[in-house]
């Protein structure tokens, strides 16, 4: 449930059906991203975002 909601926010906010952690991932370095990957550390597990993205990453390698 979280991959596909996080998905379709990711959707409406940069037209990419991705995961808005995978998103945030690859941006560049600054002060809200890092808060952000901190706050979804918090909430979900270590290195969240990083294992979002390189999941993603693989999935979209194979489709």
């Amino acid at each position: 449930m979280h991959w596909t909601a996080s998905s379709c926010l990711g959707l409406l906010l940069t037209g990419r059906y991705k995961p808005v952690c995978a998103i945030a991932y690859e941006t560049r370095d600054c002060a809200a991203r890092r808060a952000f990957l901190r706050a979804m550390d918090r909430v979900f597990e270590p290195d969240h975002c990083r294992i979002i993205w390189a999941t993603w990453a693989v999935g979209n390698a194979i489709r």
